[in-house]
């Protein structure tokens, strides 16, 4: 029911020139639904743990589930088929998102790296190095840009004790705008 939907509703998504919408509802599962009754048309079973992070590519055709498994998945929202997986991280997977030209999917969680792989190859095209757990990425609208933020540790002479506090510490990678080169010309770009 929608009132039972309601309860359990994290993010929706309404698909392009459709009248479908993607729901992560707690509990793992990735509903795609009718809109606006939300009768179900279809789950998306991609992952053997819950569910984290969704992101829709901007043109509304790509869905990506980052899980605690680990694992990133590339769903087609056309077909409603799994087009490929990710596993390069090693930690639960809590944050993703598409490029401005739905080229490229970064992903981040505890490892101390964000990954950056191309959406059609499934190559790595970058690796991030990081000097803590990611909370959010975020890629521009309009230019290959990557905005990240993380749980940074900072020691301070107050915390005699040893203990930490907890800081935002946001940061950016620039690729060029005009990528067309190879994966090495990106990790050198990034590097810089």
């Amino acid at each position: 029911s929608e009132m039972c939907i309601r309860d359990r509703l994290w993010r929706a998504w309404c698909c392009n020139a459709s009248p479908l919408c993607v729901l992560l509802l707690a509990g793992s599962a990735v509903e795609v639904c009718h809109y606006p009754d939300f009768a179900p048309a279809h789950t998306l079973q991609g992952h053997t743990a819950i569910v984290y992070s969704l992101c829709m590519s901007r043109d509304r055709r790509l869905l990506a589930c980052g899980s605690a498994d680990a694992l990133v998945s590339v769903w087609s929202l056309d077909e409603l088929i799994c087009l490929r997986t990710f596993s390069r991280l090693e930690w639960p997977v809590r944050t993703i998102s598409f490029s401005h030209c739905s080229r490229f999917l970064a992903s981040a969680s505890e490892d101390l790296v964000i990954d950056i792989s191309d959406v059609t190859s499934g190559e790595r095209v970058a690796a991030v190095t990081t000097n803590c757990a990611m909370n959010s990425v975020a890629w521009s609208p309009k230019k290959l840009l990557l905005a990240y933020a993380g749980d940074e540790k900072e020691r301070g002479s107050m915390y005699d004790s040893g203990a930490t506090q907890q800081t935002t510490n946001p940061s950016l990678a620039t690729m060029p705008t005009n990528f067309a080169g190879s994966a090495r010309d990106l990790v050198c770009s990034l590097d810089h």
